[in-house]
């Protein structure tokens, strides 16, 4: 496993282990809400949606984290998760991009012989003239 493998990993990890602290020290009610009964009056449901809550919330921000180290954002965050550029769009504007810079390194490189030529032309009309 690479280091870089490992390190997610930890983060992944370590994050379920905060998420798991968290959800289940955090007060399961508070003065005038009674939050279990959002979880069908059960204080072990309670706990174990919020953990599943802060751990999704985390594995949400380290995704965009490692993505983004590889240059990779995000294009649209939304209730179904992140959507990135399509590979095969980005592919074809590359292939397209490096097709156009060696036709415009074709294009230097006659204008390049056709100064030349000039600069040879100009160069012998002076040593005929002197």
């Amino acid at each position: 496993m690479e280091t870089g493998e490992r390190g997610i990993v930890l983060l992944v990890a370590g994050g379920l282990v905060a998420s798991t602290v968290l959800g289940v020290l955090f007060p399961l009610s508070s003065p005038g809400l009674d939050a279990s009964s959002m979880a069908l009056g059960s204080n072990l449901i309670l706990a174990v949606q919020r953990v599943i809550f802060l751990f999704a919330a985390w594995l949400l921000i380290v995704v965009i984290l490692v993505m983004a180290s590889q240059g990779r954002l995000p294009v649209e965050i939304s209730g179904r998760g992140l959507r990135y550029a399509d590979t095969v769009e980005t592919q074809s504007g590359l292939t397209e991009t490096a097709e156009l810079l060696r036709r415009l390194n074709e294009q230097v490189d006659v204008l390049d012989r056709r100064l030349a030529a000039v600069e040879t032309e100009s160069t012998c009309k002076r040593c005929v003239e002197e």
